[in-house]
């Protein structure tokens, strides 16, 4: 196999591993996994343990969006006040992994103290800033 062929492989093989179990990582490793991801997004080659980290970082993140709005529309549906994160309506349906990903990056560089805190933890902060709900 060339190198060619053998990183689309990696990558496909990657996303079908189950993801590393969120307790597991703290902010400080998450966030080489974003700015892995980061680097990527903008047209920078990984080697194989880079592109590994930031599909681990993108797989997380649309994960964990996926789960959020399907909390916001059955709070809604319920009459409940959504908890803490509210993306906006205009992004539903956008591709937003960039975005995300820069929150996290950002987030972590503005809160360096917070390195030793679960991703879960880390996720729910950096996008409760930057996504808050209203009232």
């Amino acid at each position: 196999m060339t190198r060619k062929t053998v990183t689309p492989f990696v990558i496909l093989i990657a996303m079908l591993l189950p993801s590393p179990v969120a307790a597991e990582i703290n902010g400080r490793t998450f966030r080489d996994y974003c700015a892995a991801a980061e680097r990527m997004s903008r047209g920078e080659r990984q080697d194989q343990r880079g592109e590994i980290r930031a599909v681990a970082c993108l797989q997380y993140l649309q994960g964990f969006r996926l789960a959020w709005i399907i909390q916001q529309l059955m709070a809604e549906k319920h009459g409940v006040r959504p908890f803490h994160i509210c993306f906006p309506k205009e992004l539903e349906g956008q591709d937003i992994s960039d975005q995300m990903i820069d929150i996290i990056v950002k987030y972590m560089s503005d809160n360096p103290t917070e390195g030793h805190m679960s991703i879960d933890v880390i996720v729910m902060r950096a996008f409760g800033e930057y996504y808050p709900c209203e009232g």
